[in-house]
């Protein structure tokens, strides 16, 4: 991004794993789509093909599902991370978790899985845009991929203002509580 800010990944970083292989860290990203919206980065010393690659970051994936469905809920309803909740619009019970291969930038040797918590407020929000404009039934659901674009395309947005008005992306961190999220995610009783 260019901006001149202290790097916070590591204080942000959840879980992490390291083989002979692999290097894998899930970190809380800076400027979230939705609550707990977490990025895994999987790194190896040479550039393996995309199945290998998917293979190592599912294994950690099949670890942080269960961290994310026990712990979020909580976390939530918690008035430590108020900011962080009423930004990304998140309330209701957690349904479950995007898994987006989605990012810009990759390196030889690296694979990006973007975690992305998905709650009852966001499914309200999905049905809302996909039923605007059309005649269906009220329990007609659809336009995940709509809502999706949409968060990405409000945020892009947010963060242009962000960048004019502060320090960004630390404000980001500090407002949200990030880096106490990420402690709370990775308590040793989340060791499975």
């Amino acid at each position: 991004m260019g901006d001149s800010h202290p790097d916070t990944r590591k204080e942000r970083t959840w879980y992490e794993l390291c083989t002979n292989d692999f290097h894998i860290t899930v970190i809380a990203v800076e400027a979230p789509l939705t609550f707990g919206h977490s990025q895994l980065v999987l790194k190896t010393r040479k550039d393996l093909n995309e199945e290998v690659m998917f293979e190592g970051a599912s294994f950690v994936i099949k670890k942080c599902l269960p961290i994310i469905r026990d712990r979020l809920p909580s976390a939530v309803e918690n008035d430590k991370w108020k900011q962080l909740r009423n930004y990304t619009n998140t309330s209701g019970r957690y349904l479950k978790t995007l898994l987006l291969r989605a990012s810009a930038d990759e390196e030889v040797g690296e694979y990006k899985v973007h975690l992305v918590p998905y709650f009852e407020s966001h499914l309200c929000c999905t049905t809302l845009l996909f039923h605007g404009g059309r005649d269906l039934e009220k329990n007609t659901t659809g336009g995940l991929l709509r809502w999706l674009g949409e968060q990405e395309k409000r945020l892009d947005d947010q963060i242009e203002i962000w960048r004019n008005t502060c320090r960004f992306p630390t404000a980001l961190v500090e407002s949200f509580e990030l880096i106490e999220l990420a402690n709370y995610l990775r308590k040793e009783d989340n060791k499975r």
